[in-house]
């Protein structure tokens, strides 16, 4: 049909060189724990206790429960800044938002007896425990 003459692959592979723009590379699964800790170390301090990650959601123990109903969100918009470009960087660059909540070290260890699974297995987890 096309006698000697090959069909041209020309305008294939415009199109690949195009796809390939707009696909975006595998992210990873987690973000490395080094980076991890580099990030909480940075502001566990002061008035923070631990910070505890996954995925979009941050949690901020603070030490007593009356710092968190104390707490004012605005001082904590670096925290989310800064998480925001992890999340960017290694699980999901179309992430628009670090959602937080607040727990204390008091309760923890008050309601939990200070173990992380009984922590985890039993918090209650629903949209309104968390803030934008």
């Amino acid at each position: 049909m096309f006698g000697d003459k090959k069909p041209s692959n020309k305008g294939l592979d415009s199109l690949r060189n195009v796809m390939k723009a707009f696909i975006v590379p595998q992210k990873e699964q987690h973000i490395p724990y080094e980076i991890l800790d580099a990030f909480t170390s940075t502001y566990e301090h002061g008035e923070i206790w631990k910070i505890h990650s996954h995925n979009d959601k941050l949690i901020v123990f603070l030490y007593t429960e009356k710092q968190i109903n104390n707490q004012n969100l605005l001082k904590y918009s670096e925290l989310k800044e800064d998480y925001l470009i992890l999340l960017h960087d290694y699980l999901n660059p179309f992430t628009e938002n670090v959602q937080l909540k607040f727990d204390s070290k008091e309760n923890f260890e008050t309601k939990y007896d200070g173990n992380w699974l009984e922590y985890y297995n039993n918090i209650p987890v629903t949209n309104e425990d968390w803030s934008n």
